[in-house]
């Protein structure tokens, strides 16, 4: 924290950067005989890709994207700024492929990077402290070392090593001599060994498995505002679960070194085998005495809970209604049975109860209008204002939002259909039982705010 006060006071050491810029500035050149950056000297020319192997967007031999018309014999030149940010992504984010190809180390992680106003501060912010000095000494980032590597796996050595990881050993190759047309020569690089490396990931949440130990918290096909209690230190000062970097700007706070919320940019990438399935971004404005008060996190953690079993309820009256829609059962007939869900090949395949959820829309309704409702609850812990009123603020944020969708769906419901009305009445029992017990519920407190 000392070395962090005087940084933030003079700001980033510019003579030192310089000085260490000018003595790496070989090690810099994409086509150094040597020493490419970013690349292994050795891997051999004899099948060569196009430059767009590099990327996840567009086409290349091996891999094809949907709506991407890249042509991959007459390719487009590519400036070499562009192609060193490939190299780097392509290091960092390389997924599990076939034939030895395994992923960068924080491949599907969510990456958590705290903004500043700019590009000083926001590496100001990231100045996670090693965790000691013996990993501080034995780290490099891969232009510093003198031999390229060969395949095998390993834990990394520090963050910068982490950050440069040889996931895929590669060498740019110049078509015709031209810098800008360019192929690139790709083979299997370096594995991550995820089950003996102590080092984690200071941008990344991590959690405990109880078969797999501890291990990073990645994406899931729902928005990770719902997760928000894995960026926040653990009640009582467990900082297992927490990025390393969320409790370095709360120390920073608690120093006063910075007194105001601070954005924060959550992204990644969600895979499955060799096949990225999706990107997703997500921006918070950060509240930094959230993450100074670890009783913070327990009462975000019990408000989402409250939202995911009230989630709960109206899945379940949806699902209800759509057996007695979908059978027509009355209370002496079935007239038809409904599949169920059932796993195949690995895949879960929706039954049809599943699928009319889906088509309905009316969960991801009831998301959608929580999560503008979440970043508001955000701007209140930022505030200051009282617990009690900021839980009955997310009472009726999460009843009011329960409500609008339940009545929508209910008018959706075709009245010209006897048997769909009284689906409807049978099904719609725990919708309006957790509509009054949250109404109970806010009644206390504004009872409490009256006296």
């Amino acid at each position: 924290i000392d070395q962090a006060k005087a940084i933030f006071k003079s700001g980033l050491p510019q003579d030192k950067i310089d000085a260490y810029l000018n003595k790496c500035r070989p090690r810099f050149g994409l086509f150094d005989e040597k020493h490419p950056f970013g690349q292994n000297p050795n891997v051999a020319a004899d099948e060569i890709e196009p430059w767009t192997k590099l990327t996840a967007e567009y086409n290349a031999t091996s891999n094809k994207v949907l709506f991407d018309h890249t042509d991959t014999i007459r390719l487009s030149p590519i400036s070499l700024g562009g192609a060193a940010r490939y190299l780097l992504s392509t290091l960092n984010f390389s997924v599990r492929g076939g034939r030895g190809y395994r992923p960068s180390p924080s491949s599907d992680g969510v990456i958590c990077i705290p903004v500043g106003k700019d590009l000083s501060q926001t590496l100001l912010l990231s100045l996670v402290p090693y965790p000691n000095s013996a990993v501080m000494n034995s780290d490099s980032p891969i232009w510093e070392r003198k031999e390229s590597e060969t395949m095998s796996i390993r834990s990394a050595f520090g963050y910068a090593d982490l950050y440069t990881w040889p996931a895929r050993f590669m060498r740019l190759i110049k078509i015709n001599g031209n810098d800008n047309c360019l192929k690139v020569a790709f083979m299997p690089g370096v594995g991550y060994n995820y089950k003996d490396s102590q080092l984690r990931d200071p941008m990344c949440p991590y959690s405990l498995n109880e078969k797999r130990g501890i291990e990073q918290i990645g994406w899931e096909d729902r928005g990770f505002w719902r997760s928000f209690p894995s960026l926040l230190p653990e009640t009582g000062g467990n900082n297992v679960a927490a990025p390393s970097v969320i409790s370095y700007i709360a120390s920073l706070s608690l120093a006063g070194l910075i007194q105001c919320s601070i954005p924060l940019s959550v992204s990644g990438q969600k895979f499955k085998n060799a096949a990225i399935e999706f990107w997703r971004m997500e921006r918070f404005t950060f509240p930094l005495n959230i993450s100074a008060k670890y009783s913070s996190k327990s009462e975000i953690f019990e408000m989402l809970q409250l939202a995911e079993k009230t989630g709960d309820r109206l899945e379940k009256g949806i699902r209800n209604t759509g057996k007695f829609i979908l059978t027509k059962t009355d209370s002496t007939k079935t007239i038809r049975e409904l599949k169920p869900d059932k796993w195949k090949y690995g895949k879960l395949e929706p039954g049809d109860l599943t699928k009319y959820l889906v088509s309905t829309g009316v969960v991801t309704h009831y998301w959608s209008i929580l999560e503008s409702r979440f970043h508001e609850i955000l701007g209140d812990f930022a505030a200051g204002t009282d617990a009690d009123i900021i839980r009955c603020r997310w009472l009726t944020y999460v009843r009011g939002a329960l409500k609008t969708v339940w009545e929508q769906y209910a008018a959706s419901i075709d009245s010209g259909y006897a048997w769909a009305i009284r689906a409807l009445v049978k099904a719609e029992r725990p919708v309006l039982e957790k509509l009054k017990e949250l109404s109970v519920e806010i009644e206390k407190y504004q009872k409490q705010e009256v006296g």
